[in-house]
């Protein structure tokens, strides 16, 4: 997580719903603004813009809320609709400190009681107790409960922040007594000026009410943390899944280090995870282009981080027509290809639901279609580079549970493509991710109403434009903390970056559908001087001029079709604008939060 660290202090404003209010000021470098004077208005009422996406006006129905973000520099909320009920609130650590590389584990009493939403609130703050001024990287954050990934994010390089992440879908998890682990791994190294420790808050909001349906009743872990690199870019672990199991669903996260923390930058910037049981295939994951605060320029990030920086989305693939393949003992390998340097973390787990009923399983089709391509041409004073790489599985299977028979079909299908053009002056760079995961669940004897159909879609398209000259003062590939390296960079970066997902069900009780998405645009020029403490991270010493300029928009729908009754709707939108400048006169930053609505209407 190791990249550009501003040692410059950024002067915070006061921002209200529509209309920015600006201010300047200099400060001490041991002394900052209170965090406390950062407040965002505008979020205990309903505020109602001119014009909606809707082109129309609604009222907003009781008890019908989102989570607050007021009073905090930087702010990852979705959006998620909370119900009427007051949650019981778990706190799973309280002002935990974070300041050295190794995790805190502690024990939690879940209350008895039935649940209709499990959000995870995760706020944390930056402080420096012995020199008072704060200055850190951004860090990786992972959270398990009973060693089952359930949050994977970041850290801001400022100030405090927050984000809410919905962990309904871990609902079985939640009973009892439960370990969780929080790991934020930190380095203070006062001799490059990083001091910064961080101060963690981390709540479990159980919302009463009735239990969603197509909940997993069992999770089982598979891979917590584990590396691999160019040295070892496959791994094959033992896999043992009872053999009463009716559905499965593979959730992934993936994160690069070092180089392939860019990976979309180097190589053949494609990166091709694939799972097998066995000899068989049966994904092929392309990792998320995330991009943290420090990416590129921390500029780009204040406060506004990039798409689904501070709480990560888990891809999700069905396997239930893999069941005869994954069911019993087999051998799970993962296999990472196009690995430039630096290391890929992966994290996994299986959502299972089960029966007490006797199962069999009778694979009745295999599929699974990988191509790749790739051509490099060099023209007159650029490159251009174009890659595609397409999966496409179709597994269905019979499934026998007690005296009915059903039929499941897993249909996942995985496209990524991606065109650069660059020389040492500029680089254009577009790509698109996109992956659809389908269940059909069909009833060849027994009750018809346990039919059902899930499909799981992800679109998340990237432009980035970059234009620069650097000067390094060195040997950049022996640099490190005990041998900085200096130089300079003059710099264009533009980013255009989305996500999309969409999820949907459809059984005996309607049709559910839920959507999230976010897409940012962020500009910056800069002028900056630094020295290298890795080849691939640097601190900033020094600013002469920067100018960013970023805007974010995030929706979420819920749309629900019963059998019997008119369809309800739940919507919520929201954009915000940031703009920084630094100059001879100092820093200054304004920001305009709007379009915040959340309604319901039937």
């Amino acid at each position: 997580m190791c990249r550009y660290v501003c040692t410059l202090l950024l002067i915070l404003i006061v921002a209200s719903a529509f209309i920015p209010i600006t201010f300047s000021a200099q400060t001490s470098p041991l002394k900052t603004l209170p965090i406390s004077a950062v407040k965002i208005h505008g979020y205990d009422k309903l505020v109602l813009p001119t014009t909606s996406i809707y082109h129309r006006s609604f009222d907003r129905e009781e008890g019908v809320s989102v989570v607050d973000t007021s009073g905090y520099w930087s702010w990852q909320d979705y959006p998620f609709p909370v119900p009427s009920t007051k949650p019981v609130e778990v706190k799973v650590i309280v002002n935990g400190e974070f300041a050295e590389w190794k995790p805190k584990v502690v024990s939690v009493v879940i209350p008895d009681g039935e649940w209709s939403k499990i959000l995870l609130r995760v706020d944390g703050r930056l402080y420096d107790p012995v020199y008072h001024r704060p200055v850190q990287y951004d860090r990786v954050l992972w959270i398990y409960a009973n060693n089952v990934p359930i949050f994977w994010g970041s850290t801001p390089q400022r100030y405090n922040w927050t984000v809410t992440a919905d962990v309904t879908l871990f609902y079985s998890l939640f009973k009892g007594n439960v370990t969780f682990e929080i790991w934020l791994p930190n380095v203070i190294a006062p001799s490059i000026g990083v001091t910064g420790r961080f101060l963690l808050n981390v709540t479990l909001l159980l919302y009463p009410g009735e239990k969603p349906a197509n909940l997993p009743d069992t999770i089982i872990p598979l891979w917590k943390r584990e590396a691999f690199n160019k040295n070892v870019p496959s791994k094959t672990f033992e896999l043992n899944v009872s053999q009463n199991v009716t559905r499965a669903v593979l959730l992934l996260y993936t994160k690069g280090n070092g180089y392939d923390e860019f990976w979309y930058y180097y190589g053949d910037i494609v990166r091709e995870l694939k799972i097998y049981s066995d000899d068989k295939l049966l994904a092929l994951v392309h990792p998320m282009h995330t991009i943290y605060t420090g990416g590129f320029s921390p500029y780009l990030w204040r406060p506004l981080p990039s798409v689904r920086a501070y709480a990560e989305e888990p891809t999700l693939i069905d396997l239930t027509g893999a069941l005869p393949l994954i069911a019993g003992k087999h051998n799970l390998t993962i296999e990472l290809s196009g690995i430039y340097g630096g290391n890929w973390q992966i994290g996994g787990a299986l959502l299972l639901w089960t029966t007490n009923e006797p199962v069999k399983y009778e694979l009745v089709d295999y599929s699974a279609t990988p191509s790749f391509n790739k051509q490099t041409t060099q023209l007159s004073g650029y490159t251009l580079f174009m890659v595609t790489s397409e999966f496409e599985s179709v597994i269905s299977s019979k499934i026998y549970v007690g005296d009915e028979v059903y039929l499941a079909t897993s249909h996942y299908r995985a496209l990524f493509t991606a065109t650069r053009r660059y020389n040492d002056y500029y680089d254009n760079l577009t790509i698109n991710e996109y992956r659809v995961s389908k269940l059909t669940y069909d009833v060849l004897e027994g009750d018809e109403s346990k039919s059902f159909e899930w499909v799981y879609e992800w679109n998340a398209p990237l432009d980035i434009k970059y234009y620069g000259t650097i000067e390094i003062y060195g040997d950049l590939s022996q640099a490190s903390v005990n041998n900085p390296v200096p130089g300079t960079i003059v710099e264009y970066i533009s980013v255009t970056q989305e996500l999309r997902t969409q999820t949907q069900v459809t059984d005996s009780a309607g049709q559910h559908t839920k959507v999230l998405g976010e897409k940012l645009h962020a500009t910056v020029k800069w002028n900056i001087d630094l020295i290298f403490i890795s080849p691939t991270g640097a601190v900033v010493t020094g600013v002469g001029f920067a100018l960013a300029t970023n805007g974010k928009t995030v929706r979420g729908l819920s749309f629900d079709t019963p059998v019997d009754g008119e369809p309800h709707v739940w919507l919520y939108a929201r954009s915000t604008a940031a703009r920084t400048y630094v100059g001879t006169s100092g820093t200054h930053l304004y920001q305009i939060v709007g379009d915040n609505l959340y309604y319901r209407y039937f």
